[in-house]
């Protein structure tokens, strides 16, 4: 999917206004002087800067485009419901994590996107064993962040 340079300006402006308005919230230091809010404020100001730039070249050239132009690649149905299942198994984690733990969560996440992506039914179950395991370890002990617990986090503690 290609989206218009117009419409890319003003997705651009508007990520920047929300990281302005966002900073205002972060705490002011006591008499003054630089804060936290300094560098996200710099940020979403160049960004706005940017966005604006980028849309108001669109409107001052004249240009007529399509505003999103839709590959036809993703015009198959079963294309798109590959792609969708991107964001569909992510929401599927933040629902399942909580309740089953973070391996099982991943496991199945893993094995349905695999499959949804045609993978071979064994290919994608060694896969989603494999995967969920390593970035369970690498999160949990590595990093050591805490990650919601299930059956199977007890058998590697």
């Amino acid at each position: 999917m290609r989206l218009s340079d117009l419409v890319s300006g003003l997705v651009v402006t508007a990520g920047g206004v929300a990281i302005i308005l966002a900073a205002m919230s972060y705490p002011t230091p006591r008499g003054g002087g630089v804060g936290p809010q300094l560098f996200p404020t710099a940020i979403g100001a160049v960004l706005t800067l940017a966005g604006l730039v980028i849309a108001l070249r669109v409107l001052l050239a004249g240009r007529s485009e399509p505003l999103v132009v839709i590959p036809d690649a993703l015009r198959s149905p079963s294309r798109l419901l590959a792609l969708l299942s991107v964001p569909a198994g992510i929401l599927s984690f933040a629902i399942l994590a909580p309740r089953i733990g973070t391996i099982l969560a991943s496991m199945i996440v893993v094995l349905a996107a695999a499959l949804g992506w045609r993978e071979r039914p064994v290919a994608a179950g060694i896969l989603a064993i494999l995967a969920s395991l390593v970035v369970y370890w690498f999160f949990a002990f590595a990093l050591r962040v805490p990650l919601p617990f299930g059956p199977l986090e007890g058998l590697l503690r």
